[in-house]
């Protein structure tokens, strides 16, 4: 099932001239990341103090802060993400799909 920016890039992509779609999508596709790998990373316990979720999806200054933190927070933040993350998710892909359209 297409998310939200899934959605969007499919729109954008038809006022992208034909011969340049393919890579235009390609390009997106290798660098998005998948919600649900990023909620998953979160959830385990002893990797969601660690940031890895957040550092996998590109917002290294929360995975940092994560890292350093995560430890004196009593794993009160893997269960906020558990609520962020996939919002986080989908903003990082916006942003690459907004790099992708600078250079198309």
């Amino acid at each position: 099932m297409a998310d939200a920016v899934e959605f969007e890039m499919m729109q954008w992509l038809q006022s992208v001239p034909q011969e340049r779609r393919a890579d235009a999508q390609m390009m997106y596709m290798q660098q998005r990341k998948d919600p649900m790998v990023a909620l998953g990373l979160s959830l385990l316990v002893f990797i969601g103090f660690a940031g890895i979720g957040r550092l996998y999806i590109g917002d290294v200054v929360s995975g940092l802060l994560q890292l350093f933190m995560g430890w004196f927070t009593c794993g009160i933040w893997p269960i906020i993400d558990l609520f962020l993350i996939t919002g986080a998710t989908e903003q990082q892909n916006r942003l690459v799909l907004q790099r992708v359209r600078a250079l198309y």
